[in-house]
This record gives C-alpha cells, sequence and structure tokens, in this order.
C-alpha cells in the first residue's frame, strides 16, 4: 500500500476525531517508521524497493506523534467550582525531548537485543561423564564423585 492509501486508512484507524488533529503533512514525518518490505520482497533500505507502507504502523506513529505534542502544551487536570480548586499541568518539554530522542535512535527500523548470559548448553549425558558446549567445540567432563 502507498502512502496515500495507508494514510487514509490511518486516519480511518484513528477515527473522525482525532483525524482532524492530524496535519496534511504529519504522515510524511513518520512515514519512515510505517515502511515494510514490499511485494517484491525488497526491504525499504534496498535499491528497487516499492515503498509499501503499513496503515496500522503509520496510525500507531500519528497517534503517538499526537501524544508527543499534547505533552508539549499546557492543560488543566481538575477543576472545582463552588470550592475553588484549579489543578493545571504545566508542559513536560523534558518528557517530550526523551520521546523523541527514544524514537530517533532506531529510525525506521526494530533493533535486536542480544544478551549473553556466559552460559553454555549442557550435552549429552552418559554413564561415564558428559559433554559441555563452550563457544564451538564440545569438551568431555568425567563424572566427579567425593568418594573416588
Amino acid at each position: 500500500m502507498d502512502l496515500y492509501e495507508a494514510t487514509e486508512k490511518a486516519e480511518s484507524i484513528l477515527g473522525a476525531d482525532i483525524s482532524a488533529m492530524i496535519g496534511g503533512d504529519d504522515p510524511g514525518l513518520v512515514a519512515d517508521r510505517a515502511a515494510i518490505r514490499d511485494s517484491n520482497g525488497y526491504m525499504p533500505d534496498d535499491d528497487g524497493w516499492i515503498p509499501t507502507y503499513d496503515p496500522f504502523l503509520l496510525a500507531a506513529e500519528l497517534a503517538d506523534l499526537l501524544g508527543l505534542r499534547a505533552q508539549g502544551h499546557d492543560g488543566i487536570l481538575s477543576f472545582t467550582s463552588e470550592g475553588s480548586t484549579f489543578r493545571k499541568r504545566a508542559a513536560d518539554f523534558f518528557g517530550m525531548a526523551a520521546a523523541i530522542r527514544a524514537k530517533s535512535s532506531k529510525p525506521g527500523g526494530v533493533g535486536i537485543i542480544t544478551v549473553d548470559t556466559g552460559m553454555r548448553k549442557a550435552g549429552s549425558l552418559s554413564g561415564d561423564g558428559y559433554v559441555t558446549w563452550d563457544g564451538d567445540l564440545p569438551e568431555w567432563h568425567d563424572w566427579e564423585t567425593p568418594w573416588r
């Protein structure tokens, strides 16, 4: 689905009241985060990629953009009329900056974290000992008992 079609679908996913807040250029701001593999199997960074977008990812990114913008505006949290209780929320520009930095660290892609615990998979057991794998090489261990 091209960006125009994905934008129309994303706005319908978000609903009419929210889509009124989305500007005409907003889908282009987050389009790279909604880019997906095309019908020929090419990824967005590949030569010959036909621009293809997931409307649900685009809707999520647009909703996130609206949330970021709301975070940068003042607002009334509560209001009591006769008791005269007013509470106002200040704009959270530090939170907004942190959220934008988190988005920009991996634009248009998914990061994969690999954690190496240092543990290795245990191998086969037998009556005489056992095998462990330390990296690429198997290592044989004789059974040790305290009474030998």
